[in-house]
């Protein structure tokens, strides 16, 4: 939450619409960070950078439906290859 805070005093993230909305965002990451690496060993894929480059996209995504329009250039400039 304390990130969430941060980003927002920055204007890259919006405030929350409801008061339990970014305590939810914080548990999406930490359950995908958790458990990203299981499933990797669990459908044997391999830990090759490209690999775990992705999963760190993956988790970043999570935080575009929040982001302000200065959050998303910004978003845009670190993930240019989505846009």
């Amino acid at each position: 939450l304390f990130l969430f805070r941060g980003l927002n005093e920055i204007g890259l993230m919006r405030p929350a619409s409801f008061d339990k909305e970014f305590e939810l965002l914080a548990e999406q990451m930490v359950s995908f960070g958790n458990t990203w690496i299981y499933t990797t060993e669990l459908y044997h894929k391999e830990y090759t950078e490209m690999y775990i480059e992705k999963q760190v996209e993956t988790m970043l995504a999570m935080f575009y439906p929040y982001l302000t329009e200065k959050g998303i250039k910004e978003f845009k400039a670190t993930i240019p290859h989505w846009f």
